[in-house]
């Protein structure tokens, strides 16, 4: 996926980082507290194959428990939105499922960035005159954002995740969420 603002948002989160680590290991830590947690997102999605680039949407939901302040699991799902139509044939990335690793950068500010890797699972959809066919696969996903939390218990965030690269097609996207702590 070709953002043009993708080398700079990966800069701000680092940057965002290396800014937090001096108050990292703090005994109150503001942003990350452990738990569980639910969120929905928005997520802008491109999946580009080297000749072709679709954008597409997602409405997804997320499921997580956080042990410690540093670390979360947690399990997304994902489905269609909205299409793309190229050459007459409408696609769609029916749905995403993944299961992964959050890193965060906990620090006594409402702010939280974080990474996080895992394996996603994408199914894309191909409708046109001539019928449907649905392709599936899985592989490692990795990704970048920023948790900020606007009340107690409830923040908003941004991120960047890559959910699929087999080396000629890569599903990749921007995600707008806002996540609830229990």
């Amino acid at each position: 996926m070709k953002y043009p603002g993708r080398a700079l948002f990966i800069a701000a989160v680092c940057s965002a980082s290396v800014a937090g680590a001096d108050s990292a290991f703090a005994d109150v830590y503001r942003s990350g507290s452990a738990g569980v947690y639910a969120g929905l997102g928005y997520n802008f999605i491109t999946i580009d194959d080297g000749l072709d680039q679709l954008d597409v949407s997602t409405v997804s939901a997320r499921l997580g428990v956080q042990p410690h302040p540093f670390f979360d699991i947690e399990g997304r799902f994902g489905f269609s939105a909205d299409e793309s139509r190229l050459g007459g044939v409408d696609y769609a990335l029916d749905n995403t499922a993944g299961a992964y690793a959050v890193l965060n950068l906990a620090n006594e500010s409402p702010i939280t960035p974080y990474f996080l890797f895992g394996v996603s699972h994408i199914e894309i959809e191909a409708t046109s005159s001539a019928g449907t066919t649905t392709e599936e696969d899985s592989d490692f996903s990795f990704g970048a954002g920023i948790d900020v939390e606007m009340v107690p218990g409830v923040s908003g965030n941004i991120e960047y995740l890559q959910y699929y690269d087999n080396g000629t097609t890569v599903v990749d996207g921007i995600g707008l969420g806002v996540t609830f702590r229990f």
